[in-house]
């Protein structure tokens, strides 16, 4: 639980950022200012914890999931950078959260997973609120 907490937090401060920086530069530039960043991160991550990359374990399959999961992740970024040109981050952030429910779709299709009633109740209420938001615009 900690860490998700910890990261929630990390992905508030970057969507902050992210915003920050967008408000004088175009979203390719502060794409490439954190791929910039993601590099850093990586080589201080791996090069001052107990973690290590091994290439060798794992089957090819495992590594594409991750190589797609990159990628989708990579171009969602630019989109959420182009919508941060022209809303305010309150509503960005808050729609965007939405992949949760896309996540938690997704899982229950593919992956069998099941849910219990708070989540779906949770995943309503984000529907919902999300559509409130949409409906101030």
């Amino acid at each position: 639980m900690i860490s998700l907490l910890v990261a929630v937090i990390l992905w508030g401060l970057a969507n902050f950022l992210l915003k920050l920086a967008r408000m004088t530069m175009n979203a390719p530039s502060v794409q490439a200012a954190q791929i910039f960043g993601v590099i850093i991160g990586v080589i201080f991550f791996y090069g001052f914890s107990r973690y290590s990359l091994d290439p060798l374990r794992g089957h090819i399959k495992d590594y594409a999931w991750g190589i797609l999961a990159g990628s989708c992740g990579f171009v969602g970024t630019y989109f959420f950078l182009y919508a941060l040109g022209g809303e305010k981050l309150s509503f960005a952030s808050q729609i965007s959260s939405l992949h949760v429910v896309v996540a938690t779709i997704l899982g229950v299709l593919f992956l069998k997973e099941t849910l219990h009633i708070w989540e779906m109740v949770g995943g309503v209420l984000m529907i919902v609120g999300a559509m409130l938001l949409g409906m101030t615009k």
